[in-house]
């Protein structure tokens, strides 16, 4: 007769009830919410006494005040380092979401207090920034974020340090120096701060009054981009803008002034060429133009050449009609 022997494996400890905190917050991390509540119910005569219980509990409480306090009593029972410093995050980060930017700078100064080489010091010390702006301390804000940017950071981290930056300046009133940074952060080609980067080009271009402008980083952060948060409001905005005056200075000379409708901006020649041949018989002519934008080449396709804006506006309209996407009337 054969013997079998079943071999029971319980798996995770949360399942038994032993559960560490670390155990738990790992379990939170990787998104089973509900194995994490009840490992955290094994252990609920503790978590009142144990400061890195009480954090995971405010990780796992959906009220932000009770999570606040949760935060609170954390620290305040001792929490670990590493819990205790995603404490001081938390707190800063939740004072900031409330509008509780003085709460915010305690928490954010004394977060810098316990731990100058923390984990989590770089995304403290722009809640910071942001709290100091929100409390019309801008002046305060820029050094912080200056000191920021000249730490040696990765290029990521760095990035963030330099749109903030970006923010700040346009903010108080220096559009010139937020549109140099700006124009930096969009030459380096990739990474997170890029999109926010073309975003804050285009709406303080249209701003400014300049719409063609907009309308080249608008088509830059489409291509690049096609996912980026904002998009379906800038090209609203872009669209009903009037058209871009015609300059005459150093940088761009208008010489004689005509409108077209612009049908999009590419880096490839090849897509460029298929727009415009898809578009033969709607209008004439068309025309594909090489641009330098942000040091890269790029082909935009014009249809029309009119001496009147209406005329443009209205091949525009029928354009839009027939395709269902949004276009822009250009001055050239």
């Amino acid at each position: 007769m054969k013997r079998i022997i079943i071999v029971v494996w319980f798996g995770f400890p949360a399942i038994c009830g032993s559960a560490t905190a670390q155990d738990i917050y790992l379990l939170i991390q990787s998104g089973k919410i509900d194995d994490a509540r009840e490992a955290m119910q094994a252990r609920s005569g503790q978590i009142q006494s144990d400061g890195n219980l009480l954090f995971c509990a405010a990780l796992l409480e959906p009220n932000a005040d009770s999570a606040t306090a949760l935060l609170e009593a954390a620290l305040a029972k001792g929490a670990e380092d590493r819990f205790a410093q995603e404490s001081y995050y938390r707190l800063a980060q939740m004072s900031c979401l409330t509008e509780r930017y003085e709460k915010a700078v305690q928490w954010t100064l004394e977060y810098a207090g316990h731990y100058p080489k923390g984990v989590f010091l770089p995304d403290v010390t722009r809640l910071q920034a942001l709290a100091f702006e929100q409390t019309n301390r801008s002046a305060q804000a820029l050094d912080i974020v200056d000191q920021y940017v000249k730490r040696k950071l990765d290029r990521e981290v760095a990035q963030r340090g330099l749109l903030d930056k970006a923010r700040l300046l346009a903010n108080m009133g220096k559009p010139v120096g937020a549109a140099a940074i700006l124009s930096r952060l969009t030459k380096e080609g990739d990474g997170e701060a890029v999109p926010p980067a073309l975003y804050m080009l285009a709406a303080t271009s249209l701003r400014t009054g300049k719409a063609e402008d907009a309308g080249r980083y608008y088509a830059l952060l489409f291509e690049e981009f096609p996912l980026a948060v904002g998009l379906g409001s800038l090209e609203d905005q872009i669209s009903s803008a009037p058209p871009t005056p015609a300059r005459d200075d150093q940088a761009e000379r208008v010489t004689a002034t005509y409108y077209s409708v612009k049908l999009g901006v590419f880096s490839s020649a090849d897509n460029a060429r298929a727009q415009a041949g898809a578009f033969a018989g709607k209008g004439s002519p068309i025309d594909i133009v090489q641009k330098r934008i942000q040091g890269k080449t790029y082909h935009v396709v014009y249809v029309g050449k009119f001496r009147e804006y209406d005329a443009a506006a209205r091949l525009r309209t029928t354009l839009q009609q027939q395709t269902g996407e949004k276009y822009e009337v250009t001055a050239r």
